[in-house]
């Protein structure tokens, strides 16, 4: 595709999103849109007050466009706004279910901008209804770096040294996408860590890469060619397992001292 930075300027200045006239998300936008086909159907989290719908359709007018929003709902041309609270569990599975079906190749998360709601929306829709080899765009990422704060009545109390930060959860998930190069009880204890932030492993396992921008995170989903370097055995295995031995062989020449020295005592 050549979806270009001016392009995606002139669908902002056209629609009147803050995706351009505030956020500068073409920047950005220009690389990850690039990434995949956007042929089909597109999903965006939170309807604001409609302009996204203005500027989907202008990159991608031969798309149809899906949007979840706490307060409306709407048919358009070309686009529907489902009813849905991002951070109900039970909304956001009847709207996986309402749109199993669909082709998506687009999902962008401008809704609540709570991490909690981020990572419970992202568990369902990334791996349920987003095409292989396709992008999740998470916006808004700054709410993680507010303290004693609120976001659409939701308080915000998070902070660069939070753990519940979308920034550093993602940044675990860095460590997983490369858990390869781990021994087993390394593996297993991030494998815990990513489940207490509340990531479904069979999601995170769906990830190819994640890139961080400005305000904003891209999140490549896996293709069929990526499933052959999954859990696969690490060919330095050996090397990761190293300083593992070396605690080994100091315990096993500890207790062969301690032995010594007692046969020595008889």
């Amino acid at each position: 595709m050549n979806i270009s930075r001016d392009k995606i300027k002139l669908a902002g200045n056209f629609s009147g999103t803050d995706k351009v006239t505030h956020h500068g998300y073409e920047r950005f936008y220009s690389d990850f849109l690039n990434r995949s086909k956007i042929n089909n159907q597109i999903l965006e989290i939170g309807y604001g007050e409609g302009q996204s719908i203005k500027f989907w359709k202008r990159l991608f007018p031969n798309s149809f466009l899906n949007i979840i929003d706490l307060n409306k709902s709407e048919i358009g041309n070309g686009y529907k706004v489902f009813k849905c609270d991002q951070s109900s569990l039970t909304d956001l599975k009847k709207i996986q279910k309402e749109l199993q079906s669909k082709s998506i190749d687009l999902i962008i998360d401008d809704g609540s901008h709570i991490p909690e709601h981020i990572i419970l929306t992202f568990n369902l829709f990334f791996k349920a209804l987003l095409n292989s080899d396709c992008i999740y765009i998470i916006e808004d990422i700054e709410t993680s770096y507010w303290m004693n704060s609120d976001c659409y009545g939701y308080p915000t109390n998070y902070g660069i040294e939070s753990k519940n930060s979308i920034v550093n959860s993602f940044c675990v998930l860095a460590h997983w996408l490369n858990r390869e190069f781990l021994n087993e009880k390394q593996k297993n204890k991030l494998e815990n860590k990513v489940k207490s932030l509340g990531f479904n492993i069979d999601t995170v396992n769906s990830i190819r890469s994640i890139t961080f921008g400005h305000n904003c995170i891209c999140i490549n989903k896996n293709s069929k060619d990526d499933l052959k370097y999954l859990d696969r055995d690490y060919r330095f295995k050996s090397k990761i397992n190293g300083f593992i031995n070396i605690l080994k062989f100091k315990k096993k020449l500890k207790n062969f001292l301690i032995k010594l020295k007692i046969y020595n005592q008889i």
